[in-house]
């Protein structure tokens, strides 16, 4: 699930996500995510689901953390990249 999506009303969402130093400034990551949404709060649990997950890895720099990440969803078949440079706010 990308940083930002267009969804209804009312959304639930749960992460769960590990992170693993592998050497000095170096860090793996692996990140699920699950949620619903609905336009109605009241049938929130009978909408529309979403999942995604991803594999990243990071390096501590001077400048902040450079990260490189490939995911994938249930909105998008294709396989999606991301990369950052500093802290996400």
């Amino acid at each position: 699930i990308n940083h930002v999506e267009i969804l209804d009303n009312s959304v639930v969402v749960a992460r769960l996500q590990l992170r693993q130093r592998i050497a000095g400034n170096n860090y793996i990551t692996l990140t699920g995510n699950y949620g619903i949404h609905n336009n109605d709060f009241f049938h929130l649990l009978e909408g529309k689901s979403l999942w995604g997950g991803s594999l990243g890895y990071a390096y501590n720099s001077i400048a902040g953390p450079l990260s490189a990440t490939f995911g994938m969803s249930n909105r998008n078949s294709h396989l999606q990249f991301y990369m950052n440079l500093g802290f996400m706010f």
